[in-house]
């Protein structure tokens, strides 16, 4: 196994020292953060461009009564002061909700009998907000090394269902801790596993000797042939690529990874590793050529040019389509095959969409898959459109519903449909990369 460094960067959280040097720590956002988050009943992304933020996490909360972020913490807090922050963007929902709020819980391992919670109600929609939570006033029951954030706190009726949260960041009081700090997580392409350091301190030395091993799906183990340091990552190229999916586990059994103040790795044989790998996705359809592996059949309620000018990038060509009044227009897809949907099920398009002056009440694309034209057995994926005059790659991930078909063999595209009061007439939709999963002929 060859390790390489780089630039001597950071490994290893020392060992009784406080995190950070602020009056506040960063949990998430800020320098990626020190905390291992997991959601609930809610599916997460990172996403870009979300009014001006240039990256946050998108949670989109799922059915449930309690949805919520959860960010364990690398050792104990303090809580002196005990300050905690949180921006939060709140999209406004397509029906109002009554008490619409959100919470802020600290346990300790998952423990409700000693938490303490504060809630607060939504203050605005559609725009950044930061929360403050003031904790100094409250006795400590226990050693808190969780905090939680709750979206659409105690929905008893279910109505914040599909409300989508975008988080840029969470801070707190500073962390305690006499251990090392790393994350695993597989890179996109699955072959490597990252280790994202949520500590300080540069590497000294990694010794040859240094025995990294991946578990996958409980049995088949895979080797690490090459270690490579750089920044707050170390990258570990497996001896063989692992799949979208699989379940992943990596040991660190024998070594000596040593930073600048003589601290070490401490050895782990089940770290969870979060699986990250995309499926691998077909491009479509040239929108500036008009043509592609795909063809299109119809076009409703408005017209396609191919073609023009990128209203961003100089020289660049783009395809626009542009809406016309009627409750539901877009672009209609024959597939000249059928989706290889049960395997792979997301899909991607690249939009930018002109600012009319106009508020657009279903400012959003909808693709939906069909079998033959057939209603009764269509998917649909809405995905919402976040800024204006920018672009913006969205996601269409049907990898959690039902798939009653296994041959879909049409893709439309619709955009702000149903427009009820014809409010969207005119507006311009800039397209360019429609991907999705391999098309069997």
């Amino acid at each position: 196994m060859k390790i390489q460094i780089i630039n001597t960067l950071v490994v290893i959280l020392l060992s009784g020292n406080i995190l950070s040097a602020q009056d506040l720590a960063s949990y998430y956002g800020e320098g990626d953060g020190i905390g291992v988050l997991t959601p609930f009943l809610g599916k997460t992304r990172e996403v870009a461009n979300i009014a001006g933020v240039k990256k946050c996490l998108e949670f989109d909360k799922e059915e449930g009564r309690f949805s919520f972020l959860n960010l364990q913490l690398p050792g104990t807090l303090d809580l002196a002061k005990g300050i905690f922050t949180a921006t939060i963007y709140a999209q406004k929902p397509e029906a109002p909700i009554a008490n619409h709020k959100i919470a802020f819980i600290l346990r300790q391992d998952g423990e409700g009998s000693t938490q303490l919670a504060l809630v607060k109600p939504i203050a605005q929609y559609d725009e950044w907000v930061t929360y403050t939570f003031d904790f100094s006033s409250l006795e400590p029951n226990a050693a808190y090394n969780e905090v939680s954030l709750f979206f659409g706190f105690n929905d008893s009726d279910l109505k914040a269902t599909g409300t989508k949260y975008y988080l840029k960041s969470v801070n707190g009081p500073k962390v305690e801790t006499n251990n090392v700090v790393v994350v695993a997580e597989t890179s996109k392409d699955g072959t490597k596993i990252n280790l994202v350091v949520k500590s300080s301190g540069d590497i000294k030395s990694v010794s040859k000797k240094t025995s990294f091993v991946a578990i996958v799906n409980g049995a088949r183990k895979v080797g690490v042939k090459d270690v490579e340091v750089s920044d707050r990552n170390i990258a570990l190229e497996l001896d063989e690529p692992v799949g979208m999916g699989e379940i992943i586990y990596l040991a660190f059994t024998k070594g000596e990874v040593l930073d600048s103040n003589g601290k070490s790795l401490l050895p782990f044989r089940e770290m969870s590793v979060v699986n990250t790998v995309e499926p691998k996705l077909d491009n479509y359809f040239d929108f500036a050529l008009g043509q592609g592996v795909v063809s299109t059949s119809k076009v409703y309620v408005g017209t396609y040019s191919k073609n023009v000018q990128d209203p961003i990038v100089s020289g660049a060509k783009v395809g626009m389509f542009t809406r016309q009044s009627g409750r539901f227009a877009g672009m209609e897809f024959d597939l000249n095959g059928r989706i290889e949907i049960k395997q792979n099920k997301k899909f991607s398009l690249n939009i930018l969409v002109s600012n009319s002056g106009k508020a657009l009440p279903e400012n959003r694309v909808s693709l939906v898959l069909r079998k033959d034209g057939d209603v009764k057995t269509q998917l649909v994926k809405i995905a919402t459109i976040t800024a204006y005059d920018q672009w913006q790659e969205v996601t269409f991930d049907f990898s959690r519903m039902q798939i009653p078909e296994d041959d879909y063999n049409s893709l439309t595209l619709f955009f702000a449909s149903p427009d009820i009061d014809n409010v969207a007439e005119g507006v311009k939709y800039y397209l360019k990369g429609l991907q999705g999963p391999p098309i069997i002929k």
